[in-house]
Parts: C-alpha cells; structure tokens; sequence
C-alpha cells in the first residue's frame, strides 16, 4: 500500500495522478504552505520538484529571518562565526530543534546510524560478546557528543572549527556530517536535509526547568548556598514558564532574530509539511517506539533502505531483512535512558574548555547537568499552577489554533503522522528525492 490515510480508498489512483500533474503542482503549492490552515484530506501536490528531482528547501518556503544572537549562553563573536563562516553541504544532517525537545538523543541516534552502518555491516555474525565490545569501542572513541555533531554557533566558544570538525571512527571519516542547532527553521543554514522535533509544551517547559536545575544556572538556584545537597530553587516551574522567555521568547522587542517561541517555532513546521528535505518527529512517538524512529532517520538519511513493498501503515520500511533488523536493535539498545545515563558526562558540553578559553557569555549554561531524564533530581513541584496551564492554552490558541490545530496531541501530532507516512511512502517509489540523496 502506497498511502492510507487519503479518504476514499484510491490511494493508488491519487498517486497516478499526482505524477502527471507534478508541474502544474508547482504552480497552485504556494497557498497551502504560507501559513494557511491544514487540510483534512491534504496530498502530495505541494510536495514541490519533478520525479527523481530535488524538492524545494526550507529557505523557499520561509521568509528568512536573519540569525541573530538568539542565545544567552554563546558569545556573540562564536555566534557571528557560524553566521559567516559556516559551510553546509547537500548531504549534511541539521538536527535544528527547540531546546528540550529531543535534540540530543536524535544527533546520538544520527551518530550510531552513520558509524554503525560503516563498520557493523562490514561483519554482521557478530555474537552478543562482539557486539557489546563494539558498543564499548564507540563510546570510548569520544570525549563529547558535540565532536561527533558540533553545534556551529557554540563552536568557537569550546576551540572547535565546524566546517573542520569531521567525525571519525577507527580512522576513518564518518558520513554524512551531522550538527546540532535551535535555530529557528527561518534562520537555518541553508542548503542541506534537516530534522526538527515536536514535543508537548507543557512537558517541554519542564524538562527546560528541570534541566537548568541541574546545571545549578544561578537564576533558578541560589548558588550562594555552600549545602549543596539543599539548594534553594529560586522560581517554580510556573514563574519560569511566563516569566523568563526560554519557552515564550522575547516578545518585549520587535526584532524578529531574537529569542522565538515554541510556538514560532512550530508554525514554521506547519509551513514545512510539504518539504521533503526536512523530517519532523515527534517526541512522544520517539520515546514509545524507538525502533520506529530509528528507521525513519536512517532513511531520511538514506543508511536505511526504503525498497520494499510492505503493507505497514507508517509508511516506510520496516522489514528490510536481517541487516538493518540488527543495526536497529543495536542503536536501540544504546539509545535508552539508562544506557545513555552511564556514559552522563559524554553528552554534556566540554565544559572545562569553555572555562579555559573563558569566551561563553555564560559559562553557568555549559556546566555539568543530567540531561537523561531517569538521572535528574526531582525534588521539587513538577506541576503547572492554573495560571501557568492557561498561559499554555491562550499561546497555543493565539498561534496554532487560525492554522486549524485545536491541540497539540490530537491536531497537530495526527497531521504530524500524516505526512510522515505520505512521504516515505512517496521517498520509496522515487517520487521524492530529498536535497543531497544521491
């Protein structure tokens, strides 16, 4: 089955439609991608750029909006740098999210991906012994993530180039190159694939607090407090949300390139559902179905193969053979919450760098902190006042609800699934040829 979620039950015949109007598609796809509302029954006819030809990118679809110093941790100059200076290519991976979203499990997960798929297939009989010896190998290859998938705008900031930063395992250089950003999708590097997570906005804020917390950022904890087995929190989680501007953005001033919403950044997804060179995933799903997401960026990232005819309803590949049935289930057995919380200090900034180099605007931002959920300390209210729960609701109401999402779980993650499912299922049959596939 080719797509399932059309009403009517012609998928078939939409899709032989579909091919011989392509071109005409081109020319009607602008109104359905500039912030108009979502179609129930929406297709592929503004999926834009003929059979087996590239498809339109992000930069055609959004008005740009030029990178600013959109961070409080990074210094401008390391800022300015990426601005200037950073070079993409057609077959880089941009991991470009919202804070708290996902960001790091899915540049770990693009990591395994590229390394694995180089060296696991070059012996597939492995035993159990072999395989967690290969597993030990890689983690003790690097000292941080972020030598495997720099982050451009902090890169000058910890002494790293990331136009020279290329991975490498065993001596060998590891492709595709993978970065990591929360830029917004309208001041992204331009010109290579690119994959953005969603996450429910209230889960987000406190994962967002909570992850300050443990870095011990001086204005959610007094830091003047010699017990550190006691530290008095400063600010509850509600305080947080509407008073700092980490999930609300900075809404005081006018300039476009500061600080943007979570909501900014999501109606910027709605206006890329139909670019095939950009995946969107949601949370919830990667983390009650790993190997589902799994395979879904390793096609996306073509290390996966999407060739067969199967009847799945997700859209991809999900039964390719013993090879890529291994790989996933040896990715997914190092993307867990407690494998990855053995390895803490591994998926954290280099901090002590930083502090050498002194350039961060603030160093607080880089220090230690549990970025694993199951490691972090919790002891303190986890809850929204109702004040703080209405907020969320007017925010999602004012900026997603005119583009027809009444919610985020029903609406807006359903037309999310949606769309993932057409495109990999056009991506099979060549319809859709991400930009740098091939």
């Amino acid at each position: 089955m080719i797509i399932t979620w059309m009403k009517g039950g012609e998928a078939f015949k939409v899709i032989i439609q579909r091919i011989s109007t392509m071109v005409e598609a081109k020319a009607n796809s602008y109104g359905r991608v500039y912030g108009e509302p979502h179609g129930k029954n929406t297709t592929l006819n503004v999926y834009r750029g003929e059979q087996g030809g590239s498809t339109t990118r992000p930069e055609d679809l959004l008005v740009s909006i030029p990178i600013g110093h959109p961070d409080s941790m990074m210094s401008k100059e390391s800022v300015r740098r990426a601005v200037e200076d950073f070079i993409t290519t057609p077959t880089d991976i941009i991991v470009s999210t919202f804070p708290k979203t996902g960001t790091t499990l899915i540049t770990w997960i693009c990591h395994l991906l590229r390394t694995l798929s180089q060296h696991y297939n070059n012996n597939k009989e492995k035993n159990n012994n072999e395989i967690e010896l290969l597993k030990l190998k890689i983690m003790n290859s690097f000292d941080t993530i972020y030598e495997l998938c720099p982050w451009p705008t902090l890169c000058w900031d910890i002494g790293d180039d990331p136009n020279n930063t290329i991975p490498q395992y065993q001596g060998l250089p590891l492709s595709p190159r993978v970065y990591k950003s929360h830029l917004r999708m309208a001041s992204i590097y331009p010109g290579c694939k690119y994959i953005v997570t969603v996450r429910d906005p209230s889960k987000t804020t406190l994962s967002f607090y909570n992850f300050f917390i443990s870095k011990k950022v001086p204005f959610i904890i007094d830091t003047t407090n010699e017990n550190n087995d006691n530290d008095k929190i400063l600010m509850d989680v509600s305080t947080f949300l509407m008073d700092t501007p980490f999930i609300q953005g900075i809404t005081t001033k006018a300039e476009p390139n500061q600080r943007a919403s979570i909501w900014d950044y999501y109606i910027e997804y709605h206006q890329l559902l139909y670019c095939s060179d950009v995946l969107i995933l949601i949370y919830e799903d990667i983390v009650q179905d790993m190997p589902q997401a799994i395979r879904q960026i390793g096609q996306f990232m073509n290390i996966i193969n999407n060739d067969n005819d199967s009847d799945d309803d997700d859209g991809i590949d999900n039964d390719n053979g013993n090879d890529d049935d291994n790989l996933v289930s040896i990715i997914g057995s190092m993307t867990t919450k407690e494998y990855m919380s053995q390895y803490m200090s591994k998926f954290d900034e280099p901090y002590e760098r930083a502090c050498q180099l002194n350039r961060s605007a603030d160093l607080s931002q880089l220090a230690p902190g549990n970025k694993i959920a199951t490691v972090q300390q919790k002891n303190h209210p986890q809850t929204l006042n109702k004040e703080a729960q209405q907020f969320l609701r007017t925010k999602w109401n004012e900026s997603l609800q005119p583009l027809g999402y009444n919610n985020y779980s029903d609406d807006f993650c359903t037309t999310i699934r949606n769309r993932n499912k057409t495109l990999f299922a056009y991506m099979r049959i060549g319809i859709l040829v991400p930009n740098g596939s091939g």
